[in-house]
């Protein structure tokens, strides 16, 4: 192969890598765009959970029904935001320790923060 050849190859391997970290970071910036969607639905079923029950505790009524409801649509979105922290954990090449979520290394055995087995 001639040097040009060599050139125009090793520019290609650059320009490619380069395209795939761009990627990576719009796809990592867009995750963390949904998680902090998430996270706000969280917050505002909570809101609207306690406003619930504080009123049912003032007036004296029922809201089991209510707060199933509620609790169950909290315990979805939470599932959800974790399923994006970890696409946000593979894309970061990260292991998410299974005793307390925190993100770790990918070379890491242990956790960092917990000490727990990965």
């Amino acid at each position: 192969m001639s040097s040009f050849e060599d050139f125009v190859v090793q520019a290609k391997n650059a320009f490619n890598f380069v395209g795939k970290k761009t990627g990576d970071a719009v796809e990592l910036t867009k995750l963390k765009v949904s998680v902090s969607e998430t996270q706000g639905k969280i917050d505002r079923e909570f809101a609207e959970l306690g406003r619930k029950v504080y009123g049912a505790a003032k007036d004296q009524t029922d809201c089991t029904e209510f707060v199933k409801e509620k609790s169950d649509a909290i315990d979805k979105l939470i599932d959800e935001l974790t399923e994006i922290n970890k696409k946000i954990s593979d894309l970061k090449k990260e292991k998410i320790c299974p005793a307390c979520d925190y993100s770790n290394p990918d070379s890491a055995t242990y956790c960092q923060k917990c000490g727990a087995k990965l």
